[in-house]
């Protein structure tokens, strides 16, 4: 989705970021599309890893998973101004506030 201002917001469940090819392609996906938020589902890693892995391309970005389950995650430019987020139900929904956006 393009928004007006030029945002372009993405989707992607990426079953898992066990294996190295899949943390490889998630990367490369990044790289040729350049999103400037793009939403995860299927996330199974902590948010350190995946700030980790993500934060050499000039993303930030927060996960909402547990142990028990796979969750999801937004990961966003760096040059974006978020001002904060919070899960709204655990391993599901969260909500992210950009500069005059909010997604759910």
């Amino acid at each position: 989705m393009r928004l007006p201002d030029g945002y372009r917001i993405m989707s992607l469940n990426i079953n898992c970021l066990i294996n190295v090819n899949s943390r490889i392609g998630l990367l490369e996906f990044i790289k040729r599309n350049r999103p400037t938020v793009l939403c995860l589902q299927e996330v199974n890693i902590p948010q350190l890893e995946l700030v980790d892995m993500i934060d050499p391309l000039n993303y930030d970005g927060f996960v909402n998973f547990t142990e028990s389950e796979r969750g999801t995650a937004v990961v966003w430019r760096k040059d974006l101004a978020v001002s904060g987020f919070k899960v709204v139900t655990e391993n599901r929904i969260l909500s992210v506030d950009y500069e005059k956006y909010t997604i759910v």
